[in-house]
C-alpha cells in the first residue's frame, strides 16, 4: 500500500498600487480653466533616470498668477524639479 504524499505550495505576489489626481476649475462659460491641479504618481519622461516613475505635484492658478511644480523620484526620493514662479513668467 502506498503512503500518501504531502506537498506544501506557497505563492507570494506583490502588487504596487499607484494613483494620481487631476482637477480643473472653470469660471462661467469660458473654455479656459482658471485652475489646474495634478498630484500623484506618473511615468517618468526620463525613464533612464527615474525608471520607477515620479511623484508630481503641479498647480496652475490663473486667478492668482501662480505656477508651482515639484517632481520627486519615486524610488530614491530625490527632488528632480522644485519651482514656484509667476505664471506669466513661466515657460
Amino acid at each position: 500500500m502506498r503512503k500518501p504524499m504531502n506537498f506544501k505550495i506557497e505563492l507570494n505576489e506583490t502588487i504596487k498600487l499607484r494613483d494620481s489626481l487631476e482637477l480643473k476649475s472653470f469660471a462661467g462659460n469660458t473654455k479656459k480653466f482658471v485652475a489646474h491641479i495634478i498630484s500623484g504618481w506618473f511615468t517618468s519622461k526620463r525613464s533612464d533616470l527615474s525608471p520607477e516613475g515620479v511623484f508630481k505635484e503641479r498647480v496652475i492658478d490663473r486667478r492668482n498668477n501662480v505656477y508651482r511644480e515639484k517632481v520627486t523620484d519615486a524610488k530614491s526620493g530625490r527632488i528632480i524639479r522644485d519651482i514656484e514662479e509667476d505664471l506669466t513668467s513661466h515657460r
